[in-house]
């Protein structure tokens, strides 16, 4: 396990939100944290 202090997360949620999705905690307990990252479909 590691911890973390940095600014991934923070990054990860900006860019989910530049890109019309979202970054989500799905869960978290003492062991491991689940997060759920999701993007629109980009229709082509």
């Amino acid at each position: 396990p590691t911890t973390g202090h940095g600014l991934g997360l923070s990054i990860a949620r900006e860019l989910a939100f530049a890109h019309g999705g979202e970054l989500s905690l799905m869960r978290s307990d003492a062991e491991w944290t689940e997060f759920r990252l999701t993007l629109p479909n980009q229709q082509r």
